[in-house]
């Protein structure tokens, strides 16, 4: 028994009993883990080193893509590039399309807009001639006449296609002749009158196409209107603001062809008008400045003799008339 007993307690003490195993474990443990333990510990800076590295990295190729993301061209560039010798097309294919948005009021203002360009080129070049010049020899010619030298005063404007010069050469010409003063000036009258109408010709085209297109152009905003008000009410409750404000647009466009188009006929009307009105007074001062002048020591006797003006029958005399 006491062999027995006493080998129990060295069976439980090599064993190694309750409460040694329970402290050897922990210690056992205690002891295993302190190397792992210092060996994180050691390796704690590396990892974090590494770490900052890493980021360091990646701040780096995000600065790269950064830079690369500004240095290099946007998707597209290439193609828009090779496309500039297409873009006057293009440019030309919107405005098409935008002017067609406009409908039939749009095509009937551009028929207009050529017809009144049409009729300003043409009267530019007839105003451009000699019709409306020669108004200083005119006068001229006038001062010389009041002061007694009326063939100077004729020769002044002889070959003149101007209308003044002509209308002072015939009206030298007629009293210098001894005709009628009352009928003389009836008749230059009348044919100065002939002549400067002929200048106003397609005028009042231009000044009816100036007026007419900005109505137009507002009658077909109206229309506009009404479609996109339709259309808005198609929509019910889905309401699209875009469907209203296309419409909008769209209406608009035609007020502002129909400006375009009216700005331009009407300052050239205006101008043709002022240049023929300006005319006309110079042809008015110039009957009155003949008809009541008094030549000193003239006489209807002396104006008609033959050695102070050439030959009636002369072709100068016959030019200077028409």
């Amino acid at each position: 028994m006491a062999g027995e007993i006493m080998t129990e307690p060295e069976t439980i003490a090599a064993a190694g009993g309750p409460g040694t195993g329970a402290a050897a474990g922990p210690a056992g443990v205690a002891d295993g883990a302190s190397p792992a333990a210092g060996a994180d510990a050691a390796a704690a800076p590396e990892a974090a080193a590494a770490e900052a590295a890493a980021a360091g990295a990646d701040a780096a190729g995000a600065d790269a893509a950064a830079a690369g993301a500004v240095a290099a061209p946007p998707e597209g560039a290439a193609d828009a590039v090779q496309a500039t010798p297409d873009g006057l097309a293009g440019a030309l294919q919107q405005a098409w399309d935008t002017l067609a948005a406009g409908g039939p009021v749009v095509a009937l203002l551009g028929a207009m807009s050529v017809f009144a360009l049409t009729i300003i080129l043409a009267k530019s070049l007839q105003f451009a001639g000699p019709a409306l010049g020669g108004q200083r020899a005119a006068r001229a010619a006038l001062r010389l006449y009041r002061e007694g030298r009326p063939r100077e005063a004729w020769e002044r404007v002889e070959g003149r296609r101007g209308i003044a010069p002509r209308l002072a050469g015939a009206t030298i010409l007629g009293l210098a002749e001894g005709r009628s003063e009352p009928r003389l000036r009836e008749e230059v009258t009348i044919r100065t009158a002939d002549r400067l109408e002929a200048m106003r010709s397609w005028l009042r085209p231009l000044e009816v196409i100036g007026a007419i297109a900005p109505l137009m152009g507002l009658f077909g905003t109206v229309l506009g209107m009404i479609d996109a008000f339709a259309a808005l009410e198609q929509a019910g409750s889905r309401v699209d603001p875009a469907v209203l404000s296309g419409g909008i647009w769209e209406a608009l466009l035609t007020t502002a062809v129909g400006l375009a188009v009216a700005i331009p006929a009407l300052l050239a009307a205006n101008w043709f008008e002022r240049r023929v009105e300006r005319a006309e007074m110079a042809c008015d001062s110039l009957i009155g400045g003949f008809f009541s002048a008094e030549v000193p020591g003239e006489t209807a006797a002396d104006a008609t003799a033959r050695n102070r003006y050439p030959d009636a029958h002369d072709p100068s005399y016959a030019q200077a008339a028409e």
